[in-house]
């Protein structure tokens, strides 16, 4: 990996099978004081058709950072298959700031497109941004499609905002502004 990174890693499954990656990088972001605990999301991972495809589509929204790229099978997930090991390409994309993304291309591909990686159905994730407005015109101008205007939610104790785009594989990925 670049940038003398490296990482500790576990697995662990929620009550309806989905995996979960506990994940510590050395090197990369510093922990917060205190106890051990959960410190927001590292990255989400998410099974794709064409990885070139999806690597243009979250590079247009910013994910601009290329950590890794990887064509290695990654040994500890092998537990997760209940099938012969398929070919992974996968890679870790970053944007300026929060979390990261992790397209992986399954080969042969599993009983759907996404294949075994806890896929349960349709999966939805949110990039956030400063500005929704600029966002949305940013979209436009590279290309990608806004699936409706702009939304907003009162929260109470705030402003959700919010617009929808899809990726290359059909995953619905809003562009959420919060206001409180």
């Amino acid at each position: 990996m670049p940038h003398d990174v490296s990482l500790d890693i576990g697995y662990v499954a929620d009550p309806w099978g989905g995996k979960l990656e506990l994940i510590e990088w050395t090197g990369l972001w510093k922990s917060l004081p205190g106890e051990p605990r959960a410190e927001g999301v590292n990255h989400v991972a998410f099974g794709v058709a064409d990885i070139d495809a999806s690597r243009r589509f979250y590079e247009a929204l910013g994910f601009r950072e290329m950590l890794f790229e990887s064509t290695e099978f990654f040994e500890p997930m092998a537990p997760w298959y209940d099938r012969e090991l398929p070919d992974q390409h996968m890679v870790m994309m970053l944007s300026p700031q929060g979390g990261g993304i992790e397209p992986c291309k399954l080969t042969p591909l599993g009983p759907d497109c996404r294949g075994e990686w806890g896929h349960l159905g349709p999966m939805e994730f949110a990039v956030g941004v400063a500005n929704l407005e600029r966002a949305c015109a940013y979209a436009r101008e590279v290309g990608v499609e806004l699936l409706g205007e702009p939304q907003s939610v009162d929260v109470g104790t705030g402003e959700w905002r919010y617009a929808y785009v899809v990726d290359p594989d059909g995953l619905y990925v809003s562009l959420v502004e919060p206001r409180f």
